[in-house]
């Protein structure tokens, strides 16, 4: 699964597109609370989760959702 969240997402979906990768994808401009949710829940046990992002982008609003138990503190 690809998810990708920023200002240039629709050049990224379309660069997954045309290289043929027809696997899952979240794609969006900006992050939502409903994209990490939908994220936790397609991963399974064992997976391995690279969450790549500058502090700008702020990715780390992604870890609570992925981890409810062990809530992130900033």
């Amino acid at each position: 699964v690809v998810c990708f969240v920023g200002q240039f997402s629709k050049a990224f979906e379309k660069g997954l597109k045309e290289s043929g990768y027809s696997k899952t994808s979240i794609i969006s401009n900006a992050y939502e609370d409903s994209l990490a949710i939908k994220l936790a829940d397609m991963i399974k046990p064992n997976d391995v989760l690279v969450i790549k992002g500058s502090r700008g982008s702020k990715m780390e609003r992604f870890v609570p959702f992925l981890n409810p138990e062990k809530p992130l503190s900033y």
